[in-house]
């Protein structure tokens, strides 16, 4: 696995570039190809639009998504290490969403976990995590209600996902 940060010097550039073999994606991919490349990337919209006309970008105005346990259901969970591709699940609403958390990283800075999210055809819909180190967070996924898998891709680090739907 080689990891490059960037500290981009453009708002909202290129941040970091991670690229990682796996035997288990190379044979799983439509091209044979053992590599999986990662990036993360923000704000491009702002930064082409402070560029042209010189103004700072507004502030994003969001409201915070709704946390409490009682509006969502668990529909299926899974927990381990390592690579895992799950099994077929069902989602009958067009929003739904990831919530996953990582733990107990091996040594720091060594641990890295990806989320993705794949509809039947095995597409990807979301990459709903692409975290190095421990932490949590909840992606939300605006998708036709259907039949989903999850792919995980961790190093290093104990994971936790879990989909949930609405009440």
């Amino acid at each position: 696995m080689a990891i490059w940060d960037l500290k981009s010097t453009a708002p909202g550039g290129i941040s970091a570039i991670v690229l990682m073999a796996s035997l288990a994606i190379a044979r799983r991919s439509a091209d044979g190809s053992p590599l999986l490349l990662s990036y993360e990337c923000a704000g491009l919209a702002k930064d082409l639009d402070s560029k042209n006309n010189n103004t700072p970008p507004p502030a994003k105005k969001s409201s915070p998504p709704d946390t409490s346990a009682a509006a969502w259901n668990v529909i299926k969970s899974w927990s381990g290490s390592g690579i895992k591709e799950t099994e077929f699940f069902s989602v009958g609403s067009t929003e739904w969403r990831i919530s996953w958390s990582s733990r107990n990283e091996a040594r720091p800075g060594t641990g890295l976990l990806q989320v993705y999210v794949k509809d039947a055809n095995g597409k990807v819909v979301s990459i709903a995590a692409n975290k190095q180190g421990p932490g949590q967070d909840v992606s939300y996924i605006h998708s036709p209600s259907g039949r989903y898998y999850v792919m995980i891709n961790s190093a290093n680090i104990d994971w936790a996902v879990r989909v949930e739907t609405r009440n």
